[in-house]
């Protein structure tokens, strides 16, 4: 239990207790921007050598990096996706440590699109099979009533083959051709012809490159404008497989729709679906694959590694850390090995123009002193010539946040959110420029209470738990950059030496690896400050200076509390010239070594005393 020594006839020069500047009681309730990071790069979780353990930068709740089979695109998440996903994930967002609370959970994935629309409708609109008739030429021959017609010819290149095919009609004496260089997606090729009502519209499709030239469908529509022969009127690549209501009102056919699946066989009627034409076919019938529903699934997205890997303390330091081994992927032997790797919106069909998606489930905290998440989004441009839009919406709430536009991030770039937990977000992005979209990194930081809302600014902690500067030098670990913005502030009005001084400045301060000494005791007392405005440390706590050699005479008997020590470290700072001058650097190292014990968690100095004065 806390003893309290009621001193109140004591005076102490130096005892003024100055009121705390806490910062402001503002519980995490919405999800906000909170700023970008280009410094950080791969080094989001990182090989501490002073301390040789393992430094979070972030992640440290949970964190999900993708992975790849060498350098191949990879299918995720995808509603027919049959791999497993090859990411590594970690932290207690994810089960390690024994943590048994509510866990974090993601999926990336493509849009929401048809199941393969490439395939044609059968006419109920409610199956698609892909099927052809095919040869190095393959020709219909179609009897229409005299008339003009525009005539849809659906060219599919289904297993990829690289088919470019050059198609004729001839009408009334007259000809047109039009040839289809790329079909992955599904091509009509469009014709518009008169017909006599005596000679036949013929159409023919001969192969320019790959196996063979395809015809999936032909699909007639009467026109009210006259034609003159035939003629080619334009391509259409939007409406592939979804031909019903679009087309062949005047009259259809489905090429070897009822073929059985894998077989090729001769053309007979009897293997096509059609209905309103007159026609024959020259050629042969195929099926690849048998009917499947006309439905709505999730598409998948894509791995992808561009490079092998690479030692933590020589490999590029743009490329992630990864902390567990995959026999898979074959690398990560070593816990701290870095690759090049990313989630990607890459569709060959599609042409990459599709987004990427990824939905997130933000979990409980994992106690009373968090308050809400900090998540973090890597992104990595290795080529160098993307741009991206990024698109987050609080599925919880119903909110949509601005749009976030992403360029020039070959060197890598974190883009920050504050989320409150429980909390479902939907992130979709959109390439602008370049090949695809990418992703490379999730990472969540649990948000202390501290500085937001956790202790009441007219309370002390109840227990003092100082933090050391590297703590506050990794505090985007912990708070947003407004949060330690608030607790900079406070430390500023407790020790003036520190006027003026940036978030970046500080942050560069805590981080260095100082050589004077005078930067060393200003490193250490930055800490201290923050500590103060934090309440970490509260001011009335008795100080043990017995146990640091020498810190009684640079300190004095008359020292007994923690503000004691913040008042005269700020009384022997002269902003005019060199940092505490008026101290020996013996006098400096002995008042560093106060400080360093006092941060590191009090290391015997804190006595469990308070003089209330």
């Amino acid at each position: 239990m806390k003893r309290i020594l009621r001193a109140a006839s004591l005076v102490l020069a130096t005892a003024v207790v100055l009121g705390l500047a806490a910062p402001a009681n503002a519980a995490v309730t919405d999800v906000a921007f909170d700023g970008t990071d280009t410094t950080t790069g791969g080094n989001w979780s990182f090989t501490n050598a002073a301390e040789t353990t393992r430094t979070y930068q972030y992640g440290s709740f949970a964190y999900a990096l993708p992975n790849s089979i060498g350098q191949f695109e990879y299918e995720v998440g995808g509603d027919n996706t049959s791999q497993p996903s090859l990411d590594e994930t970690g932290g207690m967002g994810f089960g390690d440590e024994g943590y048994t609370g509510e866990q974090a959970a993601y999926r990336v994935h493509g849009p929401l699109g048809d199941a393969d629309p490439r395939a044609l409708m059968l006419p109920s609109g409610t199956e698609r099979r892909p099927t052809a008739c095919y040869g190095p030429t393959v020709s219909t021959s179609l009897t229409l009533p005299a008339g003009n017609y525009r005539v849809a010819v659906y060219i599919l290149d289904w297993d990829r083959n690289g088919r470019i095919q050059t198609t004729l009609t001839a009408s009334d004496g007259d000809t047109a051709t039009n040839t289809v260089i790329d079909a992955l997606n599904g091509v009509y090729q469009l014709f518009d012809v008169h017909s006599n009502g005596i000679q036949p519209v013929t159409i023919a499709s001969s192969i320019d490159a790959g196996p063979n030239a395809v015809i999936s469908g032909v699909f007639v529509d009467a026109l009210g404008a006259p034609v003159v022969g035939s003629t080619w009127s334009g391509l259409d690549t939007t409406t592939q497989g979804n031909w019903v209501g679009v087309y062949g009102a005047t009259g259809y056919l489905l090429c070897g729709m009822n073929t059985p699946t894998g077989a090729a066989l001769g053309w007979t009627s009897s293997l096509d679906v059609a209905s309103g034409l007159v026609y024959s076919i020259a050629g042969n019938t195929y099926a690849w694959a048998d009917a499947f529903a006309v439905q709505t699934v999730v598409e998948p997205a894509y791995a992808f590694a561009w490079t092998g890997w690479s030692p933590e303390a020589t490999g590029d330091a743009r490329y992630a850390t990864f902390w567990k081994y995959n026999s898979t992927t074959g690398g990560a032997a070593t816990p701290g090995d870095r690759r090049a790797t990313t989630w990607d919106s890459y569709d060959e069909v599609a042409g990459y123009t599709r987004p990427l998606v990824v939905d997130l489930h933000l979990p409980a905290n994992s106690d009373a002193e968090r308050d809400g998440f900090k998540l973090a989004l890597y992104f990595l441009d290795f080529e160098g010539y993307r741009a991206q839009d990024l698109v987050i919406r609080d599925v919880t709430r119903g909110v949509t946040l601005p749009t976030e536009h992403i360029a020039n991030f070959q060197g890598g770039i974190y883009y920050r959110y504050v989320v409150p937990a429980g909390t479902d977000l939907e992130i979709t992005l959109t390439k602008t420029a370049g090949q695809n979209a990418v992703l490379s990194g999730i990472f969540l930081d649990e948000l202390s209470t501290h500085g937001d809302g956790g202790t009441p600014p007219d309370e002390p902690p109840v227990v003092n738990e100082p933090r050391t500067p590297g703590y506050w030098g990794n505090w985007s670990n912990h708070f947003t950059q407004a949060q330690f913005q608030a607790i900079l502030d406070a430390a500023i009005a407790q020790c003036p030496a520190f006027a003026g001084t940036s978030v970046k400045q500080a942050t560069d301060k805590l981080r260095a690896d100082a050589w004077a000494m005078s930067d060393k005791l200003a490193q250490h007392f930055l800490a201290f400050c923050l500590n103060i405005a934090d309440r970490r440390l509260n001011p009335n706590t008795h100080v043990d200076l017995t146990r640091i050699l020498g810190a009684l005479t640079v300190f004095g008997d008359d020292t007994r509390t923690v503000e004691h020590i913040r008042a005269k470290v700020q009384f022997k700072w002269d902003s005019q010239g060199t940092p505490w001058k008026a101290w020996s650097r013996m006098q400096q190292e002995i008042a560093k070594n106060v400080l360093d014990a006092i941060n590191n968690d009090g290391s015997g100095l804190l006595m469990d005393v308070e003089i209330l004065l």
